[in-house]
């Protein structure tokens, strides 16, 4: 699109946007943007490939959308740099420079892709509808950094002022497929017989998409047949945030805090009907001796009513943490994982800090370490839920016995220690002042009542149907257990 006056612009999107509206039922295209400077809570970068995501305190660039309307067929918006110098200021913002860059945006009445209309309910504590309403705008990106970009310019309106909590409800579809790197990291990260591994990837730059103190309503949605080489963070106390159908594998950044999920003082947030895997080894030489990967999905600080249902999480050696640290509590988060399918995973399923977390109908296949692991006074509701090849299941490990949590188990495949051979559950023993599930009994009564309706499937169901619907590419199945 030529250069137009700011007056003429504006009259175009005004008219564009009406038709769209009338014509699509859907909301307008992309407007004004400038990429502000991040707080210093933000994830870390360390190469300039991932500097869009986190720009310098002095920068900002700034960008004039052209939006043109689409027609009711069309199933997808798209975002692509019109110039090269928008290229450049996509991917990287200097410390002290500002750069224009004019992108070309074009919006659609129609989601795109995975298979069906919003649910109406997550089945626990998250009711966010994200971007899945009417006036949102739609678009969408084939890679992390156009993803940061959309969101950057959604904080302006059509008439170019700043909305910091974001202007409009957005629902971005990722399409994008980086397979291929991903692979390469799974095989630099694999042990040999002397736990060596080729050429690991912990001090790589976090690649990461960055949902920060947007609560105008955002869903990330990966197209099927997408994967991504990179995380999200949602923080800065974004709010009714969805993110479902990606598909996140083998993170680099490990010594850079590079989780696939992390939730990091954001809430009302849902993460569903992903797949979240890496390896689990642990390669000689790591930081820590525990950075080979980092987590699935991490929850911590400020964040509350969220959320976990219909991923499938393997190959992982730490799974998530519902508080960083001893003093992570922030007077208890509030959380539901449900319906998950961990395979072949190491530990912290979650890891629990304080709070309430309702654990109902997941399949635990392959736990190497430990499970459900529930610390500093938090309640853990645990039913319904499907144990194998478990090693400690339910524990409070690793606490030194300072202020263990307490579980509640209810209707669980396993019903008593008669039950262990069964399944092959199996314990070690605790650490002074540690406790472990051994005995299967409940340590405490879960003491809030739950502000959802749900109906839990019995333990048989979960093991038989689970791995049929969780994940992607399932068109949002639920489990159907008639």
């Amino acid at each position: 699109m030529q250069q137009l006056s700011h007056g003429l612009k504006a009259t175009l999107l005004t008219s564009i946007l009406s038709v769209a509206l009338t014509a699509c039922g859907g909301g307008g295209g992309g407007s004004s943007s400038e990429t502000t400077s991040t707080a210093s809570s933000s994830p870390s970068q360390t190469s300039a490939s991932s500097a869009a995501n986190s720009t310098a305190a002095t920068s900002s660039s700034k960008a004039s959308s052209s939006v043109s309307s689409t027609n009711a067929s069309a199933t997808s918006s798209s975002v692509t740099s019109s110039t090269a110098a928008s290229s450049a200021a996509t991917s990287s913002t200097a410390a002290t420079s500002s750069s224009k860059a004019s992108s070309s945006v074009s919006s659609t009445a129609a989601s795109s892709v995975a298979g069906g209309a919003a649910a109406t309910t997550s089945g626990g504590f998250s009711t966010a509808t994200g971007g899945n309403v009417t006036s949102a705008r739609k678009f969408t990106a084939a890679s992390h950094t156009e993803i940061n970009t959309i969101i950057a310019n959604a904080r302006y309106d059509d008439a170019g002022t700043k909305v910091a909590t974001g202007a409009y409800p957005l629902h971005i579809t990722y399409t994008g497929n980086e397979d291929a790197l991903i692979a390469q990291i799974v095989a630099d990260s694999t042990i040999d017989a002397n736990h060596d591994c080729p050429a690991p990837h912990w001090d790589d730059a976090y690649r990461y998409v960055e949902v920060k103190n947007y609560t105008a309503g955002i869903t990330i949605e990966g197209a099927n047949g997408s994967s991504a080489n990179f995380g999200i963070v949602i923080n800065g106390g974004s709010n009714n945030v969805i993110v479902r159908n990606m598909k996140i594998g083998a993170l680099g950044g490990a010594s850079n805090d590079a989780d696939m999920f992390r939730i990091d003082g954001g809430s009302n947030v849902w993460i569903d009907h992903n797949e979240m895997f890496a390896v689990n080894n642990e390669c000689n030489g790591s930081p820590d001796g525990d950075l080979t990967f980092e987590s699935a999905i991490d929850i911590k600080k400020a964040s509350h009513n969220i959320t976990v249902s219909y991923n499938y999480i393997h190959d992982s050696k730490k799974v998530g943490l519902d508080g960083s640290s001893s003093s992570d509590i922030d007077g208890g988060r509030e959380i539901s994982y449900h319906h998950n399918y961990y395979k072949n995973v190491n530990a912290r399923l979650p890891l629990q800090r304080g709070g309430w977390i309702h654990v109902y109908n997941n399949l635990y296949d392959g736990i190497s370490d430990s499970g459900i692991n529930t610390r500093q006074a938090g309640y853990a509701l645990i039913e319904s839920n499907y144990f194998q090849n478990a090693k400690n299941p339910v524990v409070c490990f690793y606490d030194g016995g300072s202020n263990c949590g307490f579980w509640d188990l209810r209707n669980n495949n396993i019903t008593s220690t008669a039950d262990f051979t069964t399944y092959n559950i199996t314990w070690s023993t605790p650490s002074s002042g540690d406790k472990s599930a051994s005995n299967w009994t409940t340590t405490g009564a879960f003491p809030i009542t739950l502000p959802y309706t749900y109906t839990p499937h019995t333990p048989a169901c979960v093991k038989a149907n689970l791995p049929s619907v969780a994940g992607v590419g399932k068109a949002y199945a639920t489990l159907s257990c008639n």
